[in-house]
């Protein structure tokens, strides 16, 4: 239902706006919810123009407001899901300082900029900016395992063996790649499924299900993808990787 996605967002997004000018009411407080919600649906329709306008909105916001966490990592968040979801793989700054675990419900969008930096680096062979965004994501981690808070520290966890994966990966490392994969499937397995855009931004499903391709394992890649779709129905990426799965074959005898 992507289309009425995108058309009820449209409509809320303007609402939002409309709503925050007439009463005089701080940008990002409803409507970067809305615009990362139009800006999703955009990404599995595959309208990626679409979509990057919607981060584009994002960021004139943003530069006005730097100083509002929730703004700077609502734009964050959505700069990070173009860049994972279209796979245009750029260098992207990380902060200088400590990343703080901003304490809201889920994990703010800090993390997800790292999950996408981090991963972007390790695509580019930036190995040195991909174990300062994984080192990042690590210290999220404990931070909010330090907090006695077990369930907000698995997307962290999660994320930090993502990068760490796409890092061994980069290596030629595939058995450390495929170990922490399975170890970050595990973690989300233990999560309830969204019930909006995918969290973290890269399920790990999915992103096992691209190394096994790259192993030339489709049939077991197959089976990720299968389980990512279960959590994220008719998602763009594990729907793409699924039908590369079925209609790939191996060019050399599995064990």
């Amino acid at each position: 239902m992507w289309d009425d996605v995108v058309a009820s967002n449209v409509i809320a997004y303007k609402a939002a706006v409309d709503l925050a000018d007439r009463k005089g009411l701080p940008r990002g407080r409803e409507d970067f919810h809305t615009l990362s919600w139009l800006q999703y649906a955009y990404l599995q329709q595959g309208k990626f123009d679409d979509a990057l306008r919607c981060v584009a909105m994002a960021k004139e916001v943003a530069d006005k407001e730097l100083q509002n966490p929730r703004i700077r990592d609502g734009y964050a968040s959505m700069k990070a899901r173009q860049v994972v979801e279209t796979a245009k793989w750029e260098k992207l700054g990380l902060p200088a300082g400590a990343v703080r675990d901003g304490g809201a419900p889920g994990y703010d969008g800090s993390a997800a900029y790292l999950l996408a930096a981090g991963l972007s680096a390790a695509k580019l062979n930036d190995t040195a900016t991909a174990n300062v965004a994984l080192e990042k994501l690590r210290a999220m981690r404990t931070q909010a395992e330090s907090g006695s808070n077990a369930y907000r520290a698995k997307p962290f966890a999660i994320m930090e063996k993502e990068v760490g994966a796409a890092l061994a990966s980069a290596q030629s490392d595939a058995a450390s790649a495929e170990r922490l994969l399975k170890e970050a499937t595990a973690i989300e397995l233990s999560l309830d499924a969204p019930s909006g855009p995918a969290e973290p931004i890269k399920p790990s499903f999915e992103l096992y299900g691209e190394l096994l391709l790259d192993l030339n394992r489709p049939q077991d890649a197959a089976a990720q993808f299968n389980q990512s779709l279960q959590r994220t129905p008719n998602r763009r990426a594990s729907l793409r990787g699924l039908e590369r799965a079925n209609g790939q074959r191996p060019t050399t005898a599995q064990p």
